[in-house]
């Protein structure tokens, strides 16, 4: 018999009532509902603030533009715009419109006030409206003289050569980065009058650095050989590429052997003038000097130049672990019959850091026949300007040149280098005038936004001038021309000037250190 099992029932647990849980979701609800609330009415109350701000800056802004503009049109004037004086401020606190604006000058080439040879300005304008700033920066280029004259030299050319030009090597050409000039970021010219194949030539590891080369529309196919890794862009044109009113290589002295050379410091000729080893020579009287033979300088020797001085020199300069310094406000020019020998030498300004090339020429004769060797090797650095048809000159080892280059013929080896000061160039050089004609050829004078606002008279002369013809001065106008005061008076504007915006409505150096320190924060 199976026994019966009997299931005893338990009793269910009775879940308890939680009635506390809505009211608490739904006093969440309320708080988030009264903060969001509370947000949106702060930002109500703050509204009409924010937005009389960024109308205020958009003000300033366009009064800072108008204040470009109103530079622009003071330098196309014939009026004394440059007499601005030592802090080249033009303007401050100048009523315009619901504002004021602050206008200054400087000259690219030196980072100081204007002079009566500034061709190219640094133009900063701040708009103010109801405390509220914001500043814009243009470069300003004036491409003529006050009376109407073109330059169209080789100025603006880190190197130009009546025939070729070889770089090999490591030899390199690039931007003086301790100069003004050079935060504008404008590209380095270099260009040859030679036609023929092969004429420059980068090869190896030698390079130059944002280059452009201008070359003659008939040249060679094969005139340019580039084996570096950077490209050069060439620009063809048909503008006369001339040198001391040369367009020819002119031909080539022998130079003589190494051997010769050295035999020339110790033995000297009676019209020589000798320096001697470790030995100073004071020139502080300036004016003209005049050696008719050579100058030689042995090791340790040094000329200290306090003035301006000019020095025409019959023979030949040699210079061997020594110097040539200036001091103050001195310049030098040196006019060279002969043959130029460097080694391990110096010529330049006794302070350190960036001074401006223009104190120092360094020429061959204007009217040269031939060409002379200019040799400069070892740790050689020239602060300068290197130019005339009579030189061929030869960068080699460790030389340095801080300035420009123009010459019969240009060979750079080994580690040399030139470091090319945008502030050299004068106007209207040949390489802007060349980038001009080329804008006009692709796109002509309306549809450019570079060519329409300069005058017509100017680009016509300048087409003119790609002819074979002369760049005239401007007819005279009626009545007074120079007005002092051009915030009363209107005057006419027939100087033909370039603008450039390089910064709008901010001070692009203190946002990139900005920058810089927030990004060297997070790492």
């Amino acid at each position: 018999m199976i026994p019966i099992q009997r299931h005893h029932d338990r009793p269910r647990a009775i879940p308890r009532q939680r009635r506390g849980i809505a009211l608490l979701l739904v006093l969440i609800a309320m708080a988030t509902a009264t903060t969001l609330t509370l947000g949106w009415l702060a930002s109500q109350d703050n509204a009409s603030i924010v937005g009389q701000n960024i109308s205020s800056a958009a003000e300033a802004r366009a009064l800072a533009c108008s204040g470009i503009d109103l530079a622009a049109s003071i330098t196309q004037t014939e009026t004394v715009w440059r007499d601005a004086g030592s802090d080249g401020i033009l303007m401050q606190n100048y009523p315009i419109g619901a504002g004021t604006i602050d206008l200054s000058v400087l000259d690219q080439a030196t980072d100081a006030a204007p002079t009566s040879e500034t061709t190219d300005l640094l133009v900063t304008a701040t708009g103010h409206v109801n405390g509220l700033s914001q500043t814009v920066t243009a470069s300003i280029s004036l491409l003529e003289d006050d009376d109407g004259t073109v330059h169209g030299e080789v100025n603006d050319f880190a190197l130009f050569a009546l025939g070729s030009i070889e770089l090999s090597h490591h030899a390199s050409v690039h931007r003086w980065v301790d100069a003004p000039a050079s935060s504008l970021g404008r590209r380095i010219p270099i260009g040859t009058a030679k036609r023929h194949a092969h004429s420059v030539q980068i090869r190896g590891e030698s390079n130059v650095i944002d280059g452009t080369l201008y070359q003659n529309d008939s040249a060679s196919p094969s005139h340019f050989i580039n084996r570096s890794r950077l490209e050069v862009p060439i620009v063809p044109t048909e503008l006369p590429l001339t040198l001391d009113g040369a367009g020819d290589t002119l031909p080539s002295n022998v130079e003589p052997p190494v051997r010769r050379r050295r035999a020339q410091m110790n033995r000297p000729d009676s019209n020589d003038v000798v320096i001697r080893r470790n030995q100073t020579v004071r020139w502080n009287t300036g004016g003209d000097i005049t050696i008719e033979g050579n100058l030689i300088l042995e090791p340790g020797a040094r000329i200290l130049i306090s003035s301006p001085t000019r020095l025409n020199l019959g023979g030949n300069l040699i210079m061997d672990d020594s110097a040539i310094l200036l001091s103050g406000d001195a310049t030098f020019e040196a006019e060279i019959t002969g043959r130029v020998d460097l080694d391990d030498a110096r010529i330049g300004h006794r302070k350190s850091g960036w001074i401006d090339p223009d104190r120092i020429h360094l020429g061959s004769e204007s009217d040269a026949t031939s060409a002379d060797t200019w040799r400069m090797d070892g740790d050689t650095a020239i602060t300068g300007i290197i130019e005339g048809s009579g030189i061929d000159l030869i960068l080699e080892d460790e030389a340095t040149v801080r300035g420009r280059l123009a010459a019969n013929t240009i060979h750079m080896r080994d580690h040399s280098q030139v470091l090319f000061d945008h502030g050299l160039t004068d106007g209207l050089g040949l390489a802007r005038a060349a980038d001009l004609l080329k804008e006009h050829r692709r796109r002509g004078r309306r549809h450019s936004n570079r060519l329409s606002n300069l005058p017509r008279r100017f680009l016509s002369q300048l087409l003119e001038i790609s002819h074979g013809g002369q760049m005239d001065a401007r007819d005279e106008h009626d009545g007074p021309n120079n007005v002092l005061n051009w915030r009363l008076s209107a005057t006419p504007r027939p100087v033909a000037v370039e603008v450039r915006i390089l910064a709008h409505g901010v001070d692009p150096e203190e946002w990139e250190n900005a920058a810089r320190l927030l990004t060297e924060a997070s790492q």
